[in-house]
């Protein structure tokens, strides 16, 4: 069977909140995040990602006449990012120290969610036990 957008399994639920840490971060093939940052401030531009259970949103916020060289610059990081498993585990921590601050109103929408759900699908949330499960299935994997 294909897969749609909505498809998740255990060894994906909550990718969409790494992806999005990710984003801008890690740069591309083209630059590195250092250098793609001094290039979007050379723009007097920003960038941002959001992500939730149904989009994904990759912007670049440029003045008119810059907007060729955000294109290129969008194109790239989106078609060739360079995520790497330092990146990767960087952003993991960072997941964790963000549900150490979270909202309880946000844990009970969560809880709600995968109770409606289930535990597998698009509405189950990036957390540390998550990621702790997905990294033992794919260890038991290899």
């Amino acid at each position: 069977t294909g897969t749609t957008t909505g498809t998740t399994t255990g060894t994906t639920t909550g990718t969409n909140h790494l992806m999005e840490l990710l984003a801008f971060s890690t740069g591309s093939h083209k630059f590195n995040a250092t250098s793609y940052q001094n290039a979007m401030d050379k723009l007097g531009g920003v960038s941002f990602a959001s992500s939730s259970r149904e989009q994904f949103l990759y912007c670049i916020d440029v003045l008119r006449p810059n907007i060729d060289a955000a294109m290129d610059m969008l194109q790239d990081v989106v078609l060739n990012p360079n995520i790497n498993n330092e990146n990767v585990e960087e952003m993991k921590r960072v997941i964790e120290f963000q549900w150490m601050d979270i909202m309880p109103e946000i844990l009970l929408s969560e809880g709600l969610q995968m109770a409606g759900y289930g535990p597998i699908s698009t509405a189950t949330p990036t957390t540390p036990n998550n990621m702790q499960q997905q990294q033992q299935q794919q260890q038991m994997n290899m």
